[in-house]
């Protein structure tokens, strides 16, 4: 069974968690706003142990707020947040995943490219995505009842379709400002991708491939995490793209999941996947890997 089509067939009708999830991303992202000013010993700006970035008081206080919302109106469904000491599994068999500020770096720079993410898993597959880039005003958000949308600043709200292309090489690829690993750039050249620009919070850059205004991310960084990763799939899946390892699988969000995602992974339309896969599966037969 594809995986759309699996995912709503379990999920069941989801505009009344879509609507709660889009209204407290948007509340999160409006009071990390009041701190947009603020200088970084007031942000208190620390480094996570083991490499894996900053956090502030202000990812601290967004994750509370997100938390406590979601724990009082749904109060047996597991939620997965990352400044959390430790996910609450639930019993309902559902799982929020929240990432209060994806894209912290770039919180701190003030450069806008970041976001509030909020996803609802069931069983192993996403199946409810909010994204809010609060500097913009543009939020992302995704159903199987409504499908992938794209709310804008003056009210209009399109639907999202990622690209058709079936060619790499036509398509544009998006890119970590902390990437400087060399196997991006060797995949990317054996895809023969000839255009390339940086963008900052994760769930954006997949956005962005939802939207049609990129066409290919990669990454083997090894440090995103399940709450990295929930919304965008789910938005993603429903705007016709996907979030896969290099052997066409995609994350589980129903074991570890408080740990990282070590696998490298690709984010990109269904139609150009055939040809991104067959260029991974030679490149490890003929050289061992990337």
């Amino acid at each position: 069974m594809a995986l759309r089509e699996r995912i709503s067939r379990i999920a069941g009708n989801l505009t009344q968690e879509l609507h709660f999830a889009r209204a407290v991303a948007v509340q999160a992202g409006t009071a990390a706003l009041r701190f947009a000013n603020a200088s970084l010993k007031d942000l208190g700006v620390l480094e996570k142990h083991g490499e894996q970035g900053p956090v502030t008081i202000v990812d601290k206080k967004l994750n509370e707020l997100i938390v406590s919302t979601i724990s009082s109106h749904y109060p047996n469904d597991g939620i997965v947040a990352e400044e959390s000491n430790a996910a609450v599994m639930g019993t309902s068999g559902r799982r929020w995943f929240v990432d209060p500020i994806d894209g912290t770096r770039d919180y701190i720079k003030r450069n806008g490219q970041w976001s509030v993410m909020i996803g609802m898993a069931v069983d192993d597959v996403p199946v409810l995505g909010v994204v809010f880039q609060p500097m913009k005003a543009r939020l992302y958000s995704s159903s199987p009842t409504t499908g992938a949308t794209l709310l804008r600043p003056d009210g209009a709200e399109t639907p999202l379709k990622a690209s058709t292309q079936d060619d790499p090489a036509e398509m544009t690829l998006v890119k970590s400002w902390s990437t400087t690993n060399g196997k991006v750039q060797k995949l990317s050249d054996k895809l023969n991708v000839k255009d390339s620009f940086f963008y900052g919070s994760l769930g954006l850059r997949a956005c962005l491939i939802a939207e049609n205004r990129a066409g290919i991310y990669a990454t083997f960084s090894g440090k995103s995490h399940l709450w990295d990763a929930c919304a965008p799939e789910a938005i993603l899946i429903q705007a016709g793209g996907r979030f896969n390892f290099f052997d066409g699988s995609h994350p589980n969000y129903a074991i570890d999941v408080d740990s990282p995602i070590t696998r490298p992974y690709v984010i990109c339309p269904d139609s150009v996947w055939p040809r991104i896969y067959d260029v991974i599966r030679r490149m490890e037969e003929e050289e061992g890997g990337i």
